[in-house]
């Protein structure tokens, strides 16, 4: 019996010394792990930067269209060409009897192609890295589709349109009444007034 009890002492010195080894090198052997996961995850970003230094990040769509490893001045050139291509294209505005058009160039209406450039090229290069690994790696896999930004000079559309909303802006004017010998000789009823809502044209 005392051998017994003297074995099992001995055995459960034995397995309390082989758990602490195990666990030791366990503990290293995933710092260096995570250490190693750390410095390949850095370097293939650095070197995903360097390869891809100043073109659109591979997955950058914008309106549908992939712009991946894309210049910033392609960007603009592509839509500096669409501008072209819609220049001549007429807005109608109307209301009751009374037209009004104008042209996409004379209110130089069109792709914001300077804004959807710097777009495209900031995605990924922000100053928050991990945002930015995450970005890249939605891109590379998925794509992010951009919406395509538009732009237009509010006060050449104001000035094209100050013909019609002259004709359609009318002051409010009150009822008349005109009483003579007791009796009402001229009557004119109230008219509502209206004026075209610029703001909301301004959000279409």
């Amino acid at each position: 019996m005392d051998l017994i009890r003297k074995y099992s002492k001995t055995f459960k010195k034995i397995k309390k010394s082989h758990f602490r080894r195990i666990s030791y090198v366990f503990f290293w052997f995933m710092t260096g792990a995570i250490l190693a996961s750390f410095f390949l995850v850095g370097f293939s970003y650095l070197l995903f930067q360097k390869t891809y230094q100043n073109v659109v990040y591979p997955g950058i769509i914008i309106d549908g269209v992939n712009f991946s490893q894309k210049s910033g001045n392609f960007v603009k050139k592509y839509y500096a060409k669409k501008n072209e291509d819609i220049k001549d294209t007429q807005l109608v505005f109307s209301f009751e009897d009374k037209i009004a058009s104008v042209s996409a160039e004379e209110i130089d209406l069109g792709y914001d192609s300077d804004l959807l450039a710097v777009q495209a090229l900031s995605i990924g290069r922000a100053a928050d890295t991990f945002s930015n690994i995450s970005l890249i790696i939605q891109a590379y896999f998925s794509g992010i589709n951009l919406n395509a930004s538009y732009t237009y000079t509010e006060s050449k559309l104001t000035e094209k349109l100050s013909p019609l909303m002259n004709k359609v802006n009318a002051k409010p004017q009150n009822a008349v009444f005109e009483f003579k010998d007791n009796r009402v000789t001229a009557f004119k009823p109230s008219v509502n007034g209206r004026k075209v809502d610029l703001e909301k044209i301004n959000q279409i």
